[in-house]
């Protein structure tokens, strides 16, 4: 037989219990930071509906420049992305590209253009053109880094066909912008180009060059007004890019796939959070 004193002592316990463990649900489902992240990271990964768009081999980058200190800038970019990654394979080939060396006068000389490379053609490249009357020159790669000024990064902008809003506010130059654009096919990434004008500040430089190489390889949109991650479109300084990294390493798990769905990214983005 149980005692009154027992019993009471039973169903403090109980209460104890169910109080504990809505709160352990809370802090895990519930918790406004964790929502917040989770909502965050859909926005920047969405490619338009719901699904996941990554690359399938780590890509070759071209960096087009004239300013010396361009291969430095995107070198330690590179290796600001690399760092710790366990699922993110990589880039390839990084080659410098130095119009100085060519030519002073892209105008009537240039061309991009996407081709068809590799056995049968299944390769996709971006290739950059420079017709220098007593020679041709033809440069390729998966991801083109275009630092230089104003007027060259409006012609490169049109022979790519980039946003033409982007344009227009480059053009008006209201304000430090810096701009990417990636092609696909079913969600797999095969060539980008990032556009950074080589005469802002080194500081927005840098800034502009890290979030555009990040959303060429799949971290797609801003999400504006975030705390959390550096893609807000501001070109603020962030002095821990951790969260960024960990989404993009999310990204890359062997268990998502182009077209996948979001969710799936964001459940190994928060997972890996909880592990930490």
């Amino acid at each position: 037989m149980i005692t009154s004193n027992a019993m009471r002592c039973v169903i403090l316990a109980f209460t104890l219990i169910l109080i504990w463990s809505q709160s352990s649900a809370q802090d895990v489902e519930g918790d406004p930071l964790n929502i917040g992240l989770a909502a965050e990271a859909q926005t920047i990964l969405d490619a338009g509906q719901g699904q996941a768009r990554k690359w399938l081999a780590p890509p070759d980058v071209v960096v087009v420049y004239r300013d010396p200190r361009m291969p430095a800038f995107v070198q330690s970019t590179l290796a600001e992305i690399e760092m710790g990654r366990e699922n993110f394979f990589g880039f390839g080939e990084v080659k410098f590209f130095d119009l100085n060396d060519y030519t002073d006068d892209l105008y009537r000389k240039t061309d991009v253009s996407i081709i068809r490379i590799g056995e049968e053609g299944h390769e996709r490249k971006l290739r950059l053109s420079l017709n220098l009357g007593d020679r041709d020159i033809r440069i390729h790669g998966n991801i083109f880094v275009f630092t230089v000024g104003l007027e060259e990064m409006l012609l490169l902008g049109a022979l790519t066909q980039t946003d033409p809003q982007f344009m227009r506010t480059m053009a008006k130059d209201e304000e430090q912008n810096c701009h990417y654009s990636a092609w696909s096919t079913d969600d797999v990434i095969h060539t980008a180009a990032t556009y950074v004008r080589s005469d802002y500040p080194e500081t927005w430089i840098l800034n502009c060059l890290y979030e555009e190489m990040f959303q060429s390889l799949g971290l797609l949109n801003d999400a504006v007004g975030s705390v959390n991650f550096t893609f807000d479109d501001t070109l603020r300084p962030v002095e821990d890019r951790t969260l960024d990294r960990l989404l993009l390493d999310a990204l890359y798990h062997d268990t998502v796939q182009p077209g996948s769905p979001v969710g799936d990214t964001v459940d190994i983005f928060t997972q890996t959070l909880e592990q930490r």
